[in-house]
């Protein structure tokens, strides 16, 4: 009796499908996640700081409106740090930083660390760390922080 060859399995077949299959669905979603697609919606392209100078004098704390560096992709609903630096270039007054708001909608603050108000002698500057929490919707764009003195 001759015995027959066993014919190749199609199992190595389907195999090298499914190999294939999750190949291509890894690059795919590798190149959707690497094109800065963020599912959760929330971009902060830029910081800004307003000031609100509300004494006799202004200008020590610099120009009313800078625009200071970004905070990047985060995840809806998450919190994030940021610190400003403040200098103040006055000559001869103290002056205070009353209170920090966010005027992004959604945004609102958590915390400020040192507490506020603040008082900056002549020439000294503080570095204020304030965190943040995001809103849950999609989101891109600046955010804006106002900074209030005398």
């Amino acid at each position: 009796m001759g015995n027959k060859p066993k014919k190749a399995s199609s199992t190595k077949g389907v195999i090298a499908t499914v190999v294939i299959v999750i190949f291509i669905v890894v690059f795919i979603l590798l190149a959707y996640i690497g094109s800065g697609h963020n599912s959760n919606g929330i971009d902060i392209t830029g910081v800004n700081m307003i000031i609100d100078y509300t004494g006799v004098s202004s200008g020590y704390f610099g120009p009313s409106s800078q625009a200071l560096g970004g905070v990047g992709t985060l995840s809806g609903g998450s919190e994030f740090t940021y610190t400003i630096t403040i200098t103040s270039s006055a000559l001869l007054l103290s002056h205070n930083i009353n209170y920090i708001s966010v005027d992004t909608p959604g945004f609102s603050i958590i915390s400020i660390s040192p507490s506020l108000p603040y008082s900056l002698s002549p020439g000294s500057d503080v570095s204020i760390t304030i965190t943040v929490q995001t809103p849950n919707v999609n989101y891109n764009g600046p955010i804006d922080f106002i900074l209030s003195t005398s």
